[in-house]
């Protein structure tokens, strides 16, 4: 599931910013900019109401930029998702 959550930021962030790589978890040595890294780093699962599990997931959303043009965009979009 969490990599199906992934694929699916993924192909998000590649519609807004079809220029930009999209690594998941690890961005390999020698990497170009501008790029994206998708990773989730924290997965809780706890007993809720009855035999039904919660599943809380926090996800890290990383741009490495080169001073282009897509720096303050990123941040608008983070700060508002639904431009």
């Amino acid at each position: 599931m969490v990599n199906e959550i992934i694929k699916t930021m993924g192909k998000q962030l590649g519609k807004k910013f079809p220029d930009c790589k999209i690594f998941a978890d690890e961005v390999p040595q020698g990497f170009k900019e501008p790029c994206f890294q998708l990773e989730c780093t924290e997965i809780k699962n706890s007993l809720y109401l009855g035999k039904r599990y919660k599943s809380e997931n926090t996800f890290e959303v990383r741009y490495y930029g080169n001073g282009g043009k897509h720096g303050f965009l990123v941040l608008n979009i983070a700060m508002d998702p639904q431009k």
